[in-house]
């Protein structure tokens, strides 16, 4: 009799559906709401590389035709340059972007700092420290970097990982400016 009892139990308990969905919600909650994080990290990397990119063409546009020279105030060249680029961005926190700007007279192949040290997994100490004036017809490099919350590590694959949890993005601009008589930052 027990063999035909416990059959019994055996088929009441298969069929019994009180209580499925919350079971089937616990299978499925982590990778639903893992799918959803990664999709806003994404989305947040996507928008924010975006803002920094307008940011440096803006840095681009002032320093090709030589307007940033000519409003020269007695500010900090790279303070005035990182208040260009942080006007109307909501996406830059412009206490954390850095900016390199260097000036020569030729396409050349010499070597930039880079902005972040792989070794370390940090800043290149290196980095943000130089910001040569550019004159009328010099090739210029503006590189800005800047580092941003990553809320999850399934796409840091190929990411600049630095500490307290962020990515380093980063944006780069080469250009030769316009022919303008030579200012001062």
């Amino acid at each position: 009799m027990s063999g035909l009892a416990g059959r019994r139990a055996l088929r009441g308990f298969c069929s019994d559906r009180m209580g499925a969905t919350a079971v089937e919600f616990a299978f499925l909650a982590f990778p639903f709401f893992g799918v959803l994080l990664v999709v806003f990290q994404a989305g947040l990397s996507v928008l924010t590389q975006q803002s920094l990119d307008a940011a440096t063409d803006r840095a681009n546009r002032v320093l090709f035709t030589g307007a940033f020279q000519a409003g020269a105030n007695g500010v900090a060249a790279k303070d005035r340059l990182k208040a260009v680029m942080c006007a109307g961005s909501s996406f830059v926190d412009c206490n954390e972007l850095k900016v390199e700007v260097t000036a020569s007279t030729t396409f050349d192949t010499r070597v930039v700092n880079q902005p972040y040290d792989a070794a370390g997994r940090r800043w290149n100490p290196d980095f943000g420290n130089v910001f040569q004036c550019p004159g009328g017809d010099q090739v210029v490099t503006i590189q800005a970097a800047l580092p941003v919350p990553m809320f999850t590590s399934l796409l840091s694959a190929h990411a600049r990982a630095m500490p307290g949890g962020k990515q380093l993005l980063t944006s780069t601009a080469v250009f030769r400016s316009e022919p303008y008589s030579q200012g001062r930052c």
